[in-house]
């Protein structure tokens, strides 16, 4: 009997192209962390340079404009936290037009007019809640 070498299915094709791919990939980067190391160990700088020193240079006009910006966050802070009831009732009313728009669309599509249907809308649910 001879033995042939038997085709390889697209999918056996596949997958050795894969495995050969990642060999390579794989050595490549054993490629690149040798020579790293070797740069490295060729650059040795001495104990003393390797200290970094982080100089900070502060000048008038750079602690002004900080003050500023500090100064600019506490107002608006303040702004929004004396408006918080008018944010609150802007928040919800958008949230009610989104909760309304597809019933308004319907009617609209009955030829009713959209502040017509609102206006229904709000009436049937007056309508609906129990009065205490």
């Amino acid at each position: 009997m001879f033995f042939t070498k038997e085709k390889k299915s697209f999918i056996g094709k596949a997958l050795s192209s894969i495995r050969d791919n990642y060999r390579r990939f794989h050595e490549r980067v054993e490629q690149v962390k040798k020579h790293k190391e070797q740069v490295l160990a060729e650059s040795v700088i001495p104990a003393q340079e390797k200290k970094e020193n982080m100089v900070v240079e502060l000048n008038i006009s750079s602690v002004a404009k900080a003050a500023v910006v500090v100064l600019v966050m506490i107002v608006l802070s303040y702004f929004v936290y004396e408006i918080r009831g008018i944010i609150v009732t802007v928040f919800v009313s958008f949230l009610l037009a989104a909760a309304l728009d597809p019933l308004v669309d319907l009617l609209q599509k009955w030829r009713i007019p959209r502040a017509v249907s609102v206006l229904l809308i709000y009436i049937a649910l007056l309508c609906l809640l129990p009065c205490s």
